[in-house]
């Protein structure tokens, strides 16, 4: 367990504000547990994955990994077919937690913050103790992701994975979400409102920024897609918005980072027909993609957030995203990107024919879109979610 930190409570008995955090993977928590130390609180995160490496003197001395439950989950994502993989990985999310929730007691936290899927035995302990309780959402609610197309995993099995949820959520003081979209989604599926926080995630600046100055180009609208050939990213959207222009003799460049085999085949032929197949790029070589680029098609029908967003804006890469994108809190329509409605082609058709009829009209977003990545870095995301954390427990807020 970590030393103690010796800051006061602010109540006369100089006790530490002590938080467990506990996750069965890894999600964002590393960073919100950092958010936390930096803020002066004596926060200790229980997890099954390795933190990240720039958060490692941050944290030092304040997690503990379960190594068994990640070794075995782990193994079984590389060993085991798709549905039996996900059996497994609820299993252990349920036997860490079973752990997590046999130590409460000893730990004595003075508040506790949990991940969905593994923290219904952990929030039962911390009720039992009288411990105010903090589910940290990494995904819209449930209901929403059904809407949104999310594979099936079986309904007989998918209903008591949700029923776990709901009743995750039901045992929870309050709800962290990532985005508006998200915090949305839990009150649109009768959560009280002031019960839900929205606390948009970071990303890491790392290789993304606008690089060396371009030279002018005038040609056909030059488009990039990030992600998987699958519904839940739109691929299908894009592929038929593709077709449509190239139907209309509408000129453009689209390039897509994606990985064949892990797509729909349908889907990646259609692609394959209308733009270049760049397959998995990796993650810091996506910022060469973004300065290439004069849009970032994302027509997801769901993503509780979208890293590549601010990644692509940090490069000065201007978005188009659905309205079912996290990320889109950070898009001002018309100023760095647009903003269109989820699960409709027409619409991602008719934005598509009007930037490519007028390229410049993107083009002159870049300096807007790289000034709208300021403040979206994890550093800032951290100060954001440890005043909210503050503002929740009624404890002062951190510097």
């Amino acid at each position: 367990m970590p030393g103690r930190n010796p800051r006061s409570d602010g109540q006369g008995g100089g006790r530490t504000r002590d938080i467990l955090i506990a996750i069965a993977g890894r999600q964002h928590a590393d960073q919100l547990a950092a958010a936390l130390v930096e803020a002066g609180w004596n926060a200790t995160l229980h997890h099954a994955s390795p933190i990240r490496p720039a958060l490692a003197e941050i944290l030092a001395g304040h997690h503990r990994l379960h190594s068994l439950v990640g070794l075995i989950f782990r193994t079984g994502n590389k060993v085991l077919p798709l549905l039996l993989a996900y059996r497994l990985a609820h299993r252990m999310y349920a036997l860490f937690d079973r752990n997590v929730a046999r130590m409460l007691p000893k730990i004595a936290p003075q508040a506790v913050i949990v991940y969905e899927n593994g923290a219904l035995d952990t929030l039962r302990a911390a009720k039992a103790l009288g411990l105010p309780t903090i589910l940290d959402a990494a995904s819209v609610h449930h209901r929403m992701q059904a809407e949104g197309g999310l594979s099936d995993i079986g309904t007989t099995f998918r209903e008591r994975v949700n029923a776990r949820k709901d009743a995750e959520i039901a045992l929870s003081d309050h709800i962290l979400c990532c985005s508006t979209l998200a915090a949305n989604s839990y009150i649109d599926a009768g959560v009280p409102a002031d019960r839900v926080h929205a606390v948009p995630l970071g990303f890491e600046p790392g290789s993304f920024g606008p690089g060396t100055d371009q030279p002018p180009y005038d040609g056909p609208l030059r488009l990039a897609f990030v992600g998987r050939f699958t519904g839940v990213k739109g691929a299908d959207l894009l592929a038929t918005a593709l077709e449509n222009l190239a139907e209309r003799g509408i000129a453009y460049d689209c390039r897509i980072a994606a990985a064949r085999a892990d797509g729909q085949p349908d889907l990646v032929a259609r692609l394959d027909a209308r733009a270049t197949l760049l397959g998995k790029v990796p993650h810091d070589e996506l910022a060469e993609l973004y300065r290439w680029a004069d849009l970032l098609v994302m027509p997801s029908r769901f993503d509780s957030f979208g890293l590549v967003v601010p990644e692509a804006l940090a490069c000065g890469l201007p978005v188009l995203a659905s309205n079912h994108v996290g990320a889109s809190d950070f898009i001002v329509p018309g100023e760095n990107g647009d903003v269109i409605p989820f699960n409709h082609a027409d619409a991602l058709t008719g934005a598509l024919a009007k930037y490519a009829a007028d390229p410049a009209i993107v083009r002159a977003m870049r300096p807007a879109a790289l000034a709208s990545a300021q403040g979206a870095e994890w550093a800032h995301y951290r100060q954001r979610v440890a005043r909210t954390v503050a503002g929740i427990l009624g404890w002062e807020e951190p510097l």
